[in-house]
């Protein structure tokens, strides 16, 4: 089983936890060699003490064994006894392992003879004496044998108990362990004191990284030594003084941001990639009556009238579609809005979230409609010519009508012949000044079925004498059947004209003009118009500006750089596309894609 230290703990706790083990472990082991030591050393000291003892016995008993007087040897063995209270037993067995004298009060227990027998062949040799362990009882008895006379078979055999020993040992050991455990904890004392004087530093260290991670960039550490602690010290301190410098410079820098977009007209929100705001600018809470407590909390949980509604989605579907940018424009107490939700990305292509601008275009609008009426009656004025044409010829024939049935007013054939002359340039000359009307007049947008054929053709009629008048020969390629769509005819009118004024400019000594819808070619869900002319063209350069508003490449007082911006304006608003091709000297290819209804 592995043990783990807490994440919790200190390094210097931890390194004292692992030096305690490390002692209580060095200490048992010490303590385990020591009590084997103790042991060794008592046994060595009791065999001598009690060889010594038994050998000074063997002599006292020469004489009374060759005298063989028996009562001497059994009150030489009786005094050894009492004068040692760990000799169990003593007995002289002679040559012939008969006992001679003992110290048993109820006789000699045979059994003892007989491990006796063998004791100089068996027993543990210590020169002339041997030493045999013996089970009496309970007890441990040592049973040490030594010759009477070296060139004699008698021995004396005397039995001496281990409690003696055992108790040295004990107590030696005790004294032993406590000597241990007292050079422990002052080694462990002295190792507290100075891994702590070591570490003081380091701890210091990390207190005040703790400290600059929370923001607390006051943080420093005391350098107390040029040693390797005391350069890390310095370089501590001083990468802390730069990073308080770069976030007090980082600081100010988003304090200006700040001030930059809470005075910004447009409204700004930032949504995370958990579509949790994080930012919201003065005029977006203005703008779009949002509640003071919005930043940190989900947007798509929050409630909002259904205008603003329609905005956050988009927010929230640019979070979840990071690769998509929304638009949407909503009308909010009578102002005109529109917003971009773009997403968030690093260099790296990391999501941050989605940024929404919104813009209050009320007063852009009404310039815009300003503009468009200015540029309609431009329009009419450039179409005036033309419109005294068209009303001149059916007029001139009316009058010729007229003159003929007031030459004979009683003529009933001649009546029946010219009155529906008259009738129809009455309704051709009315035709055209209700279309010129229509065109003139400002009114908001009506979305109907309307037929982009008869658009064309309507459109055609009121430029052709312009064309006429400059040489330019039109060639059509229209379809039989009706090209339904639903817009605005009023307004995708007008924008035909202009690209059909803009083409006819573009060729003021004459040349053609391709119009064909479709083309013959499948335009699946779609109305693609393409109007081709063989004009001076236009140059790179101002392609890339044509759409520009006021930016024009007509002489001066011919044109007021309005129309393709405005046109493009039209063409959008109907879900369709306008692009421009061009190459100079070779002429201009405009194509207009609008969905079919």
């Amino acid at each position: 089983m592995t043990m783990r230290l807490s994440p919790k703990l200190s390094t210097f706790q931890k390194l004292m936890i692992a030096l305690a083990c490390l002692s209580v472990v060095a200490a048992c082991a010490m303590i385990v060699v020591t009590r084997k030591v103790i042991h060794r050393l008592a046994d060595k000291v009791f065999l001598r003490k009690s060889l010594v003892e038994v050998e000074n016995v063997a002599e006292s008993l020469v004489r009374p064994l060759l005298t063989d007087d028996r009562q001497s040897m059994r009150d030489i063995l009786q005094r050894l006894k009492k004068a040692d209270e760990d000799v169990h037993y003593a007995f002289v067995q002679g040559d012939d392992a008969r006992v001679i004298a003992h110290t048993f009060d109820g006789g000699f227990p045979q059994d003892l003879l007989g491990m006796g027998t063998l004791h100089s062949q068996s027993g543990e040799r210590h020169g002339d004496a041997s030493v045999l362990p013996l089970q009496v009882g309970k007890e441990t008895v040592w049973d040490i044998s030594n010759p009477i006379l070296k060139d004699r078979g008698e021995r004396v055999h005397v039995g001496v108990s281990d409690k003696e020993i055992a108790w040295a040992q004990g107590r030696l050991f005790g004294v032993s362990v406590g000597i241990h455990i007292a050079v422990f904890l002052v080694m462990f004392v002295v190792l507290y004191l100075a891994v702590g004087f070591f570490l003081r530093p380091i701890r210091d260290l990390a207190e005040a990284s703790a400290r600059v991670s929370e923001g607390d960039f006051s943080a420093a550490v005391e350098v107390e030594a040029d040693d390797e602690i005391g350069m890390l010290s310095r370089s501590f301190n001083l990468m802390v003084a730069k990073v308080a410098e770069q976030m007090d410079a980082l600081e100010k820098e988003r304090g200006k941001i700040q001030v930059i977009l809470d005075n910004m007209e447009e409204g700004v929100i930032y949504v995370d990639e958990n579509n949790i705001c994080r930012y919201v600018n003065t005029a977006a809470k203005t703008m779009l009556d949002l509640p003071d407590d919005m930043i940190g909390r989900t947007v798509c949980e929050m409630e909002f009238p259904p205008p603003v509604a329609d905005l956050f989605e988009c927010v929230c579907g640019a979070v979840e579609t990071p690769d998509s940018t929304a638009r949407r424009s909503i009308v909010l107490h009578g102002r005109h809005i529109e917003s971009v939700c773009s997403p968030v990305t690093t260099d790296s292509g990391q999501f941050l979230g989605a940024v929404k601008v919104s813009m209050d275009v009320s007063q852009l609008m009404r310039m815009q409609q300003g503009l468009e009426r200015s540029r309609r009656l431009a329009m009419i004025g450039e179409l005036a010519a033309g419109v005294a044409h068209e009303i001149n010829n059916p007029l001139d024939g009316v009058q010729n009508a007229v003159r003929i049935i007031e030459k004979d007013p009683s003529n009933e054939e001649r009546r029946a012949e010219f009155l529906p002359l008259v009738s129809e340039g009455l309704a051709r000359i009315q035709s055209v000044v209700q279309r010129m009307l229509s065109l003139g007049r400002e009114r908001a947008m009506e979305r109907t079925t309307v037929d982009v054929k008869d658009l064309i053709e309507e459109a055609e009629t009121l430029v052709a004498h312009r064309m006429e008048k400059s040489g330019v020969t039109v060639h059509r390629r229209l379809p039989e059947e009706p090209c339904l769509m639903k817009g605005d005819a009023r307004n995708l009118s007008g924008a035909l004209i202009n690209l059909l004024l803009n083409a006819i400019d573009s060729m003021p000594s004459g040349g053609e003009m391709d119009i064909s819808l479709n083309d013959g070619k499948e335009h699946e869900g779609r109305w693609a118009i393409k109007i081709k002319d063989t004009g001076c063209g236009i140059s790179p350069e101002d392609l890339e500006r044509v759409f520009d508003p006021f930016f024009t490449t007509k002489p001066p007082n011919r044109g007021t750089g309005l129309g393709l911006a405005i046109t493009q304006t039209v063409v959008r608003e109907h879900g369709g596309t306008l692009d421009i091709h061009s190459e100079l000297g070779i002429g201009t290819t405009v194509t207009i894609s609008l969905p079919k209804a």
